[in-house]
């Protein structure tokens, strides 16, 4: 079964949010119990904030050369990240996609926020207020 992207409504009740998720939920049997996953779809622009906050701090720091090492390393810093053994024994840190099929925007929110944190606290010594008028200007 395809899709089918539901809104929420002041009653708590899901319905189908557009007419192609509502013709396929038409398709459903009455009285059936379905298994579904709920997330919420990643927004774009957001997503484009995020490479700007992180260009943004990128601009203004001199340890790392280049930027997906530098991404690399304010991801794991805030907490998205897997961990495995090598062969040897060692644990080894890697972090986790950011990409749309892997994270949703509820997640995605709660990195951004870790992630501005981190900038401020490492990268830029300004306030949150000033952070978000110069990421405007990366986007």
């Amino acid at each position: 079964m395809a899709e089918i992207h539901m809104k929420k409504g002041e009653d708590g009740a899901f319905r189908p949010d557009d007419q192609q998720s509502l013709e396929r939920a038409a398709k459903l049997k009455v009285g059936a119990v379905y298994k579904h996953e709920v997330k919420k779809p990643r927004n774009y622009k957001f997503h484009k904030k995020y490479f700007g906050l992180l260009n943004l701090a990128f601009d203004n720091q001199e340890k790392y050369e280049d930027f997906k090492s530098f991404r690399n390393a304010v991801t794991m810093q805030a907490g998205w990240y897997n961990t495995h053994v090598s062969l040897n024994d060692v644990l080894i840190f890697s972090p986790k996609s950011i990409s749309f099929a892997n994270m949703d925007e509820i997640e995605f929110d709660e990195l951004y926020n870790k992630t501005v944190n981190i900038i401020l606290r490492y990268v830029l010594g300004c306030e949150q207020e000033e952070l978000a008028e110069m990421v405007l200007n990366y986007v």
